[in-house]
């Protein structure tokens, strides 16, 4: 668990540094792969369940 913790970590110290330094344009590709991440992230310690039942995630 440790592990996937650092991975977190680095992840969101990884959006903040492309929130400060990229322009209005960014970076399509590591924006991707940031919401790809946190996809993964949602279906293995959220799980499904909770997007479908909430409104807030549908109206996003």
């Amino acid at each position: 668990m440790l592990h996937q913790h650092a991975v977190v970590c680095r992840v969101l110290q990884l959006m903040n540094l492309t929130d400060s330094r990229l322009t209005q344009n960014g970076c399509e590709k590591l924006d991707l792969a940031i919401l790809s991440f946190f996809e993964q992230f949602r279906k293995i310690y959220v799980g499904d369940q909770v997007q479908k039942s909430s409104k807030v995630c549908g109206k996003m």
